[in-house]
């Protein structure tokens, strides 16, 4: 993110459902980005406790979270709040609901993130439990296709390969075959010669 020095970015988890209502929030929330650096976006089963709401992005509510709030299937970060994080304002190895959202530790405290109401991603399993109803995630299911792809390419990619070196494969083993008949004709002709030579010797040695 800070790399490619993107003003803010979106962190969903990949078993998150998304409200429609996202994709229209995304393009008006920038401006108030540079006010309130830490969004979380998730609903959640649990009851959690929200301030006095402190604007609003069309139907969207943005309140200050007041109480722990499991979870981070979904959140926005500023390129000024990852800074301060990766400068060392929390250990990041601790879960990062807890880092980012548990008003008990002192990261949560400085950054004092806010909740949109309704929330705009939900856990698929939560929604599940919530409605009787299986949702599953449209990120995981575009993850999995992708990974289906990915891997129809390399497979077709390695077929292709083995077609190409096949035929390599095989003059290589003639030549292997050709070189070891070679060696072996050779030595016979190289023993056979010796015997040759050794015969006229013990005949030019003969008394005449």
């Amino acid at each position: 993110m800070l790399d490619r020095k993107l003003e803010f970015a979106l962190f969903l988890e990949d078993d998150v459902m998304l409200s429609p209502q996202l994709a229209g929030f995304l393009k008006r929330v920038p401006p108030v980005l540079r006010q309130y650096g830490l969004v979380h976006l998730e609903a959640n089963r649990w009851q959690i406790g929200i301030g006095p709401q402190l604007t609003a992005i069309g139907k969207i509510g943005l309140h200050r979270a007041l109480t722990y709030n499991y979870g981070a299937g979904g959140y926005l970060l500023t390129a000024q709040t990852a800074r301060r994080l990766l400068d060392g304002l929390a250990p990041l190895n601790n879960c990062i609901d807890d880092v980012l959202f548990n008003p008990d530790v002192a990261s949560c405290r400085i950054l004092q993130p806010v909740q949109t109401v309704p929330g705009l991603v939900a856990n698929g399993g939560v929604l599940a439990k919530l409605t009787g109803t299986d949702h599953p995630s449209n990120i995981r299911g575009v993850r999995m296709e992708r990974l289906a792809r990915r891997e129809a390419t390399r497979q077709t990619a390695a077929a292709g390969s083995a077609w190409n070196i096949a035929p390599l494969r095989a003059v290589r083993a003639w030549w292997e075959s050709a070189s070891a008949q070679l060696t072996t004709a050779y030595n016979v002709r190289s023993r056979q010669m010796r015997m040759v030579r050794m015969s006229l010797a013990g005949a030019n040695r003969r008394p005449g």
